[in-house]
């Protein structure tokens, strides 16, 4: 039954982080959260506006980066106009974060990296020595290469899997 099943079913970690936010707002402590992966405050209006000026560029894509150094060539160029860099990493606490770590490593405008909380179980799984987060920090990998090393059979038991296409819905398919 479906009932038994979510009995095995583990506490959602991104929640607790929402709670513990929530926790100490209400106990006077100044937190900004971002433990659902977006601040909870407002955009302000300046970004709003710049955002708005990319659009009618078409500037509207999510950018695939070639790398390390064209991330931090990237960074290089915001830099000189004081922008700040929050590189995704999406769905990774191996090989994507250990990437992202190296790369925004030297970064004087480096703000966040993403770090999913849901994915730990499974990146603490695959990897040899897990990444950590200490105080809200992450230390940077010390090892060759990316710092860390992959556990092949756990590997195995995860093997790749192709999901099918998603359909992305068109805006003349939104609406009544």
């Amino acid at each position: 039954m479906l009932a038994d099943r979510m009995k095995s079913l583990a506490p959602s970690s991104t929640l607790a982080v929402q709670a513990k936010a929530k926790e100490l707002r209400a106990r006077g402590v100044d937190v900004i959260s971002f433990g659902a992966g977006e601040p909870d405050f407002d955009t302000p209006e300046r970004i709003k506006d710049a955002a708005i000026q990319a659009m009618k560029r078409g500037q509207t894509k999510y950018t695939e980066v070639g790398g390390i150094l064209e991330l931090r060539e990237i960074a290089a160029m915001a830099e000189t106009y004081h922008v700040a860099m929050a590189p995704h990493n999406y769905n990774s606490t191996t090989v994507g974060l250990a990437a992202a770590l190296h790369a925004t490593a030297g970064m004087p405008n480096f703000l966040i990296t993403e770090y999913f909380v849901n994915f730990t179980a499974l990146g603490d799984e695959l990897s040899v020595e897990p990444i950590r987060v200490e105080n809200g920090y992450i230390p940077l990998p010390t090892k060759p290469g990316l710092g860390i090393e992959l556990d092949e059979a756990a590997l195995a038991r995860h093997p790749y899997k192709r999901f099918p296409d998603r359909k992305l819905r068109h805006a003349h398919e939104e609406g009544p």
